[in-house]
């Protein structure tokens, strides 16, 4: 059973840049499913992730080992989402691509190197368009990434939580200190 497979369903809206389009991917986009990417009792994911969020969303639920290489940073996230609110997402995607274009070419080169670094994957909230765009500009055949993003890993580690727990007999330890004070 392997566990990648082409991704399907819609395909996102890909961003114009300077008259042209963003690298298409040379192979189908590849999808990891959370089980996949930490299965049970592994003790560690089957991947390093990329993780491709905003600081601010890193900062409410980060995934322990991941390498943060932001697609946004929290301004160019907030901009882009009032944008989306306001216009639409081809607005939102405009807004994005002209405040994050200058910068484009490091982010995508840091996250190539990641990929290339070690077996990988990309991460955004739901598993969309950040992702499929990190995906995309880095280039690197081969890095999936997280088939419903943060939101569906979370809940994949939280429900094997609960059944490692079960087999397991807690400990509670406790500290006492005793302080004797000379007169």
């Amino acid at each position: 059973r392997g566990c990648y497979r082409p991704c399907a369903g819609r395909r996102a809206r890909v961003p114009k840049r300077a008259g042209r389009s963003v690298p298409r991917l040379r192979w189908p986009a590849m999808l990891v499913r959370p089980e996949d990417l930490y299965p049970p009792r592994a003790g560690a994911p089957a991947r390093r992730v990329i993780d491709v969020r905003s600081p601010g969303e890193v900062a409410r639920g980060a995934v322990p080992g991941a390498l943060e290489l932001p697609i946004l940073d929290d301004d160019e996230r907030h901009a882009v989402g009032l944008r989306y609110a306001e216009e639409g997402q081809e607005a939102a995607i405009e807004e994005g691509r002209l405040r994050t274009e200058g910068d484009m070419p490091r982010r995508a080169a840091a996250w190539r190197a990641a990929a290339a670094e070690a077996p990988s994957a990309f991460l955004c909230w739901r598993g969309g368009m950040r992702s499929e765009l990190a995906q995309r500009f880095a280039d690197h055949p081969g890095t999936p990434r997280v088939e419903g993003g943060y939101k569906a890993l979370r809940a994949h580690l939280t429900a094997a939580l609960e059944p490692s727990l079960a087999r397991r007999r807690p400990w509670v330890l406790t500290l006492s200190l005793i302080h004797i004070s000379e007169p």
